[in-house]
């Protein structure tokens, strides 16, 4: 059927969501809001009281301003294309994850439901997968004879029918000769020349003479920032001037930054909530040289400067402002004048260093938003202070280097983190596309028409704005063919470590050459905010692993550095080896743990081997 989702009268809809269920991109982006702010809300309670939601796993909720047409969403976590090396595990969980919402709709006893194709846009699946597993999925279910009192299954598209009708294909022509869809077959069949997301190289890529033309934006090309990432911040660094980090922490506390910044309003009364955190520990000194400045009205955008008294800062700059609206987004005048605003608090800074004080670094929160966690307004406002930064960052003279941008929230340090992230890249990552341009306006992420399309640089595909941004934010890679637009970072525990030892005996295959043995070292610990399950103990554990010392062994070695160094070589999650949840595991790049015993015992020899491992570390951006 192609039909909005949100159009159909059901019982329920599927949203195709991921593990946080942050709703950002594509049919979870129209659902989203379709449905309301209190829809997010109700999912953003859910993973904070349950965790991540794991692939092929579903939560219910209610369709809040959806409700003349659907009472509830089955909120359903599909596999990504690109996060498995065994393609068949990845076509397993797709088909379970389609099992498992009808499985849900008989349990909360729905007559029907509506479904959109789950992991064929910004997760990559090749449409022919998609089909075939939605087929088994529905086959599954159906052979297992209890359907309650669910009557209807719609699967919905916006405008593409292809996977649509791929799909009623399959279903009748397994329905009419009774046969069973075996996944291998079905890996088989794929064509290889699908442009699959996890491909190595640039094969995929849109040619020069196919590339819709654009036109690019004064707002894109003249920024120069460049985007890396260290010790859990994001590290955006400006012009090769100023270097601004992004990261969630309780600012008060922070070591080794010269200026904390906090907002007041005109009536200078220490109202906000970081400026009676800042009243309760700064100490006696510091209240005392803050009331000389109070009792009188201030005026927007001043600047008044206290000493730090027993915080760990040299200064404190109370920012005279309003703060932000969270009914609805501010207007261009007010974007403006916060713009210059956030130039004028580091221009003030900057120009203390003139008379000696050698101030060199600043930390401020995302001011005037501490009520709001509308990811809109909070990516809107973000948007300004990168303006501002920016505009600083063009100063003739830049004293201060080192700007933070730090929230207790991770919500807002996500906003900021997004915005920020579609601007890193020396000359911009997005071209805004002229409106005369012609354009079939379809999205392949959300496959709904373009809202606010962009072209990526390098490759020219082209995506609604805020989709590759959504995406970019977890992967910056084009979805579509794999060019990478900056570093991959994964959540291997920081505290992990890596030593590498030279042995000179030989591996098998690789006779005449010495070993290298890499032992990896990863302590008990719990979970962070990358992880499934926030807070919740893992069981750490010491691995092995083995390489020989040749030409192609050295270089992988380099690699496997570098992916490590990035956070890649291990994660918390689901083991397909162990069957456990919630455990350390190996990150879909393979190592030799053992030594003999070739590829079905991970050993030697293996002539395969090398060029294997390179392409998943190439799929993660390694090169």
């Amino acid at each position: 059927m192609l039909i909005p989702l949100t159009k159909i009268s059901v019982d329920a809809i599927v949203n195709a969501a991921n593990k946080n269920l942050s709703n950002g991109a594509g049919v979870a982006l129209a659902i989203a809001k379709e449905a309301g702010k209190q829809y997010q809300r109700e999912c953003d309670d859910l993973v904070k009281k349950n965790g991540k939601i794991a692939v092929s796993k579903n939560v219910v909720t209610k369709s809040h301003k959806l409700q003349k047409t659907c009472k509830h969403v089955i909120n359903a976590v599909g596999p990504d294309w690109a996060d498995y090396t065994d393609k068949e595990d990845a076509l397993k969980d797709l088909a379970l994850t389609v099992e498992n919402v009808l499985e849900t709709a008989v349990t909360m006893n729905m007559t029907s439901v509506a479904m959109p194709p789950i992991s064929s846009g910004i997760f990559g699946f090749p449409k022919e997968a998609c089909a075939w597993m939605y087929s088994k999925g529905v086959l599954d279910f159906t052979w297992k004879g209890s359907h309650g009192q669910l009557k209807e299954v719609i699967l919905v598209d916006v405008q593409d029918s292809t996977i649509l009708d791929m799909t009623f294909q399959y279903l009748s022509k397994i329905s009419n000769n009774g046969a069973t869809i075996q996944i291998k077959d079905v890996l088989k069949s794929l064509p290889k020349e699908q442009p699959l997301r996890g491909a190595e190289g640039g094969t995929a890529r849109a040619d020069k003479s196919e590339r819709k033309s654009v036109k690019a934006s004064t707002n894109t090309t003249d920024r120069l920032c460049s985007h890396t990432m260290e010790k859990g911040a994001d590290i955006f660094n400006f012009r090769n001037s100023v270097e601004v980090l992004v990261y969630t922490a309780d600012i008060i506390r922070l070591p080794n930054v010269d200026i904390l910044v906090t907002p007041e309003s005109r009536s200078f009364k220490g109202e906000g909530i970081l400026a009676r955190k800042i009243a309760e520990t700064a100490g006696k000194d510091y209240t005392k040289e803050r009331r000389k400045l109070e009792g009188q009205p201030r005026q927007s955008g001043e600047i008044l400067i206290t000493i730090a008294g027993n915080l760990k800062f040299q200064k404190i700059f109370h920012v005279i402002m309003s703060r932000f609206d969270d009914r609805g987004p501010p207007n261009d005048t007010q974007l403006n004048q916060f713009k210059t605003l956030i130039k004028d608090v580091i221009q003030r800074a900057n120009d203390l260093n003139v008379k000696k004080t050698k101030l060199k670094s600043i930390a401020m929160p995302l001011l005037g938003t501490g009520h709001i966690r509308d990811q809109w307004l909070l990516t809107a406002i973000g948007g300004a202070v990168f303006d501002g930064i920016y505009r600083y960052s063009k100063s003739a003279k830049t004293s201060v280097k080192e700007i933070h941008l730090v929230n207790i929230n991770e919500e807002t340090t996500s906003a900021i983190r997004k915005i920020f992230l579609s601007e890193a890249t020396e000359k911009g990552n997005l071209a805004i596309i002229d409106d005369d341009d012609e354009s079939d306006n379809s999205c392949v992420v959300c496959m709904e028409p373009m809202d606010q399309p962009v072209a990526l640089r390098n490759c020219g595909h082209q995506f609604c704005r805020d989709c590759i941004l959504d995406y970019f934010s977890r992967k910056p890679s084009c979805p579509m063919c794999n060019t990478m637009y900056g570093k991959l970072y994964g959540d291997q525990p920081v505290d992990a470590t890596a030593n590498v030892y030279l042995d000179k005996s030989s591996l098998p295959g690789h006779e005449g050459h010495g070993t290298f043995i890499i032992d990896y070292d990863i302590p008990d610990g719990r979970q962070n905010d990358q992880h499934p399950n926030p807070g919740m103990s893992y069981r750490g554990f010491r691995r092995r692993a083995y390489l020989p010392d040749t030409e192609e062994g050295q270089t992988v070695l380099h690699l496997l550095r570098e992916a490590f160094n990035q956070g890649l070589i291990f994660t918390i999650g689901y083991s397909r080896t162990t069957g456990k949840d919630n455990v350390l595991t190996w990150n879909d790049i393979h190592h030799k743990t053992r030594k003999e015993g070739g590829p079905q015992r991970f050993g030697y020899p293996d002539p395969e081997y090398i060029p294997r491992v390179k392409e998943e570390l190439a799929a993660k951006g390694i090169r």
